[in-house]
């Protein structure tokens, strides 16, 4: 059994940019209140802009360096034993399932990954404990990032915990579909044929070579 504390990628160095960014915002912006008499209002207003739209990301930020040490927080106080995971209190929480989709959307020539996540609930209690659920749980990814998962889930809602999830996978089910992956240079090619077989993904690959047979 094993455990892990989810995230998403942070940046120490971007949030470092941001608050010195912000600094010299205010430092300009101080030196047009003391030292320019010319369009000072319309100055101050641009100045301002930019400063309240840097210190939202400051805060955001900051947010979410709060809820992973909030996370991790509860990672270490909770027990995880092979059959159940024990709080370090009595807490109320609901049962459920989590959903996450991954898309790329497009703006224009730009385009970025959208993330989204549904939780669905279900049995709602009060408990110090929890047994392993036993729910199957869906993954499917393609080539491109985009995909979903779907699994059982275990939301807090009260305290100091309140919204962390503890997301259940366990090691039974089995891997279907299949698919097909080519991988290209500029004067040769290798695809790969794939299929989910019980627990495993098997498969075979053909050489970059023209003579090469294929391999399993």
């Amino acid at each position: 059994m094993r455990f892990s504390v989810l995230k998403e990628r942070e940046s120490t160095v971007g949030l470092i940019f941001m608050l010195i960014f912000e600094l010299f915002l205010l430092a300009l912006l101080a030196f047009i209140i003391f030292n320019v008499d010319e369009n000072r209002i319309f100055t101050i207003g641009v100045f301002a802009f930019f400063l309240l739209i840097t210190l939202s990301g400051i805060r955001a930020l900051m947010k979410k360096r709060r809820e992973y040490r909030r996370a991790e927080n509860f990672a270490n106080l909770a027990n995880f034993s092979e059959s159940e995971v024990t709080f370090p209190e009595e807490l109320e929480l609901e049962r459920g399932t989590l959903e996450i989709r991954g898309y790329w959307v497009r703006s224009g020539r730009n385009r970025r990954y959208q993330v989204e996540r549904k939780f669905l609930p279900g049995e709602r209690k009060r408990a110090s404990r929890v047994p392993f659920m036993g729910s199957p749980f869906k993954v499917a990814v393609s080539p491109d990032g985009t995909g979903f998962v779907k699994a059982p889930a275990v939301r807090i809602t009260d305290g100091l915990y309140k919204n962390v999830l503890v997301l259940f996978f366990t090691d039974e089910g089995e891997v279907r579909g299949s698919g097909t992956v080519t991988v290209a240079t500029e004067s040769d090619s290798v695809q790969i044929n794939f299929r989910g077989d019980g627990k495993f993904i098997r498969g075979m690959f053909t050489p970059p070579s023209r003579k090469g047979r294929a391999l399993r």
